[in-house]
């Protein structure tokens, strides 16, 4: 800390003889030191008060050890006031403000994060200390950075980045220099959670902070590849306009029964044999809020249609409900898509 001085001027008084000249006529200034960090024109506090007592005939400096109790109180106050304070805190000020906002960031982050982490959705990005959730990792691998690829059921499944980092800050600087929008920088290997353990995990401090790209990006940088626009020209594909007004209807969560027209829509494009359609109205089924009981073998039903079609999404959301149900068969599901020469791989 460094330390300088601001002068204030403070008027007259004859309470004090000059023992050069005599003359009881003399002049105030008030002198604060105060400290300051870097910069002498943001003090942070003062630190002392004088007041500077000369005559104003022969300019001799008053002995402030010479005076009384009384008259060093009564010239202090008729020289500083409390305004002349009130400036020498503002690096308290500007401190204390700006430990506000990292504050109030942070827990809009931690509000926003366990947000996220109750209602996943695709395109998540998660923030990850990797050392809680896996052993014996070698020092440098840290960190890592996670995306959320699919939700099916209750299941959702993550893929890491294929880089750790030895710093957190690092994760943060990785995504503004548009690493992760690269085509290899995500493994292909999918990992499976459910929705307590994706919970479980943020509370654990294993997921540091959950994120949700807007307009594709997270910290102005693109972080999801906008999909290449093909063009159709005059082809219908049936069913395809069903689906469309389905997701319409599924995003206008202001209207009451939202759900059951995107699944009566959904429904429709199904029956036409669009994939897509066929997978929306699977994911409905799956939520138990449709169907009489039988949700979940429709929702299988629906996913072997579009995967007959060779729909890799259609084919990754039938395994991974196939593999949790202890009736499915899922060499029987491989059977079906061998003998109708559906060309598959599998990177899980």
């Amino acid at each position: 800390m460094e330390y300088s001085e601001s002068v204030v001027r403070g008027g007259f008084t004859e309470q004090v003889i000059c023992s050069r000249c005599g003359s009881k006529h003399h002049s105030i200034k008030g002198v604060i030191k105060y400290g300051f960090f870097f910069l002498e024109s943001i003090p942070f506090f003062p630190i002392k008060k004088t007041a500077v007592i000369e005559c104003t005939q022969c300019h001799q400096l008053a002995d402030n050890t010479q005076l009384s109790a009384e008259q060093l109180k009564s010239i202090n106050k008729a020289t500083f006031k409390f305004y002349h304070f009130i400036s020498k805190f503002t690096g308290v000020y500007l401190m204390l403000a700006l430990m506000g906002y990292f504050y109030i960031a942070n827990i809009q982050k931690d509000v926003e994060s366990q947000h996220y982490v109750e209602a996943p959705k695709v395109n998540d990005f998660y923030f990850i200390d990797f050392r809680k959730m896996a052993k014996n990792l070698r020092p440098n691998q840290k960190y890592i950075i996670a995306k959320v690829v699919d939700i099916t059921g209750d299941t959702v499944s993550i893929v890491y980045g294929s880089v750790f980092y030895v710093f957190q800050r690092s994760l943060e600087s990785s995504i503004r220099k548009s690493r992760a929008v690269t085509s290899n920088y995500f493994a292909r290997k999918r990992n499976e959670f459910n929705f307590e353990q994706i919970k479980k995990l943020y509370s654990s401090g294993a997921i540091l902070r959950a994120m949700r790209p807007v307009d594709n990006k997270l910290f102005d940088s693109f972080v999801i590849s906008s999909p290449a626009k093909t063009r159709r020209g005059n082809t219908y594909y049936p069913g395809a306009i069903e689906n469309t007004s389905g997701q319409a209807f599924l995003a206008m969560t202001y209207l009451d029964k939202y759900e059951q027209q995107a699944f009566d829509k959904f429904k429709l494009a199904a029956k036409y044999g669009y994939a897509q359609g066929q997978i929306n109205l699977a994911e409905l089924y799956l939520t138990g809020r449709f169907g009489d009981n039988d949700g979940f073998e429709k929702a299988l039903y629906w996913l072997q249609q579009a995967a007959l079609q060779s729909d890799k999404k259609a084919i990754d959301k039938y395994l991974i409900i196939c593999n949790k149900a202890s009736d499915c068969d899922v060499d029987a599901f491989y059977k079906v898509l061998t003998d109708e020469g559906v060309n598959y791989r599998f990177d899980r």
